[in-house]
């Protein structure tokens, strides 16, 4: 039974002590994942908000890269750069500018999408695709609704146009609510895009969805325990 990811020889990974290094727990991470979008969702809209989601937020992302086995540098530049986002939102929470607003929330997407370029650096260090690749991309499905979630609630605090047609304020739960619903093309339509650029990201996400799930995760599912081939690392 293959425990871990392994090195390029077919070996186990070791750490400097020659230990064999312990399986990536990406199970946790889509449990850490799954609380954030419910946090992000069930808050009620206030100023402490974002703070708060920025928060849980963090901590899953930097669980994330952890994981993912980054480098100390790595790690230390996202712990900064999530700092400075929940200094900036904190001062929004206090003074109440809105035109700061935006800062913490383009901060998010960036990290998010950092974030996820790091575990899919890890999953391609994977020679046998095993339970811990399967959950890596299903972190990765999951992020890239959070991704789009902080997306629109950038697109919300810099354009005058109302991201939806149906709400003039709109808040993080109805982002996150929306971000879901489309990149599942469930469509309720009790939320709809209320101008270009929203529309542009929705398409944008049902697509990634989309194609992500039929080709990505398909592929991962149909070869389950198979070592991957030259080919496919190469790729």
């Amino acid at each position: 039974m293959i425990k871990g990811p392994l090195s390029e020889n077919g070996q186990q990974e070791k750490d400097q002590r020659g230990h064999v290094l312990p399986p990536d727990s990406y199970g946790v991470v889509l449990i850490f994942i799954i609380i954030s979008i419910i946090l992000t969702a069930a808050l009620p809209e206030s100023t402490w908000a974002l703070v708060i989601d920025l928060v849980g937020l963090g901590i899953t992302l930097l669980l994330a890269l952890r994981t993912s086995r980054e480098q100390v540098r790595t790690i230390r530049i996202g712990i900064a750069g999530l700092t400075a986002s929940i200094v900036i939102a904190t001062i929004y929470a206090f003074v109440r500018i809105a035109q700061l607003r935006w800062v913490p929330e383009m901060s998010c997407a960036i990290l998010i999408a950092f974030t996820t370029i790091a575990i899919v650096r890890r999953l391609l260090t994977y020679q046998v695709i095993n339970v811990a690749t399967v959950l890596g991309a299903l972190c990765i499905y999951l992020l890239f609704g959070l991704f789009f979630t902080y997306l629109y609630a950038t697109a919300g605090s810099l354009i005058p146009v109302p991201v939806f047609a149906e709400v003039k304020q709109a808040s993080l739960s109805d982002y996150v609510y929306f971000s879901y619903i489309t990149l599942t093309t469930v469509g309720y339509g009790d939320l709809t895009p209320g101008g270009g650029l929203t529309r542009s990201l929705a398409v944008v996400e049902a697509l990634t969805g989309q194609l992500y799930l039929v080709t990505i995760l398909a592929l991962l599912v149909s070869k389950f325990g198979m070592a991957r081939t030259r080919s496919d690392r190469d790729n």
